[in-house]
């Protein structure tokens, strides 16, 4: 959430927010059905590095497209 509330317009964003809640509700209930499938048709193993593979490409994703919010002088006084 602090990273879509960084990223959006400040005039956009509590729609932005908003948006960005529904993304992860539908994903946190669709989730739940895809996984239960991968399960049936491939195990609980096959279901375990399903996810984990989506998990990994995401986080892959996010680090190499996805730009920094906290500048340099933040991140010192964090760090002290």
């Amino acid at each position: 959430m602090a990273l879509a509330a960084d990223l959006a317009p400040p005039h956009l964003r509590e729609a932005f927010l908003g948006f960005w809640k529904t993304i992860g509700d539908i994903g946190a209930a669709v989730g739940h059905i895809i996984c239960g499938f991968l399960a049936d048709i491939y195990g609980l193993s096959g279901s375990f590095h399903g996810t984990a593979i989506l998990i990994a490409a995401g986080g892959i994703t996010t680090r190499l497209f996805v730009k920094e919010t906290l500048g340099r002088e933040k991140k010192k006084e964090i760090i002290k």
